[in-house]
């Protein structure tokens, strides 16, 4: 060997060393660190806090999922929205009134003959007393108590109209209870349990409103 020759490396790296050396590398260290702890950090909690945690957790979930939920309400099959809001079947109301709801005059000999109370005397109509057509009378108080159910801050604001609506449900139920209809209607387990298009035996309503229209007078205070 010449003198000048450089001794040859036997050890290369750090790495190496250590293995010579009987040293653990960096690496193993790392390596047997993150062993030890990921296996025994659960160790090092107590059972009590283990359980408190399981426990609230459990606590949690149970309050998720009893909230009460919102449940919309299911719509009749007449129920529908229509310009300028929501309204219920507003076709059907169309037309069931006449024109002057249902305000007629008749002779005092015919108001005689059938036993009517005396109405006002008309100004149009000579030895003819006013009336009102009961049944219109009544659809037109169903519909008032109908219009506020889409108004009903009138109720309070207004005691006009407060006591108008009394006025119509009171002539509401003289009619119902009056005239109860026998028929039987089905029952049904969904909303709205009696369902529409049930069968009536119905007055003849056109011969009604063919007379309402002979007899048609302006009610009394409207006349022209």
């Amino acid at each position: 060997m010449s003198p000048y020759e450089p001794l040859k490396q036997e050890v290369d790296d750090d790495e190496a060393l250590s293995d010579s050396l009987g040293l653990p590398t960096d690496k193993d260290v790392y390596s047997n660190f993150k062993r030890r702890h990921s296996t025994t950090i659960f160790r090092h909690w107590p059972v009590g806090e283990v359980a408190l945690v399981l426990l609230v957790l459990s606590n949690v979930a149970w309050i998720l999922t009893s909230l009460p939920r919102q449940q919309s309400t299911p719509r009749d099959m007449d129920y529908y929205e229509g310009i300028g809001g929501v309204r219920y079947a507003d076709d059907r109301w169309k037309d069931m009134i006449p024109p002057g709801q249902g305000s007629v005059s008749v002779s005092e000999d015919f108001a005689s003959k059938y036993g009517f109370a005396p109405g006002a005397k008309s100004t149009q109509r000579e030895g003819e007393m006013h009336y009102l057509i009961a049944g219109y009378h009544q659809l037109h108080c169903l519909s008032v108590i109908r219009d506020q159910l889409y108004e009903p801050v009138g109720l309070t604001s207004q005691p006009t109209k407060r006591d108008h609506v009394l006025h119509c449900v009171e002539v509401i139920r003289q009619a119902l209870y009056c005239f109860l209809d026998p028929t039987l209607i089905n029952l049904d387990r969904e909303w709205p349990h009696v369902p529409n298009g049930q069968k009536h035996v119905c007055r003849n309503r056109d011969a009604l409103a063919l007379w309402a229209a002979a007899q048609g007078s302006p009610m009394p205070g409207v006349e022209d």
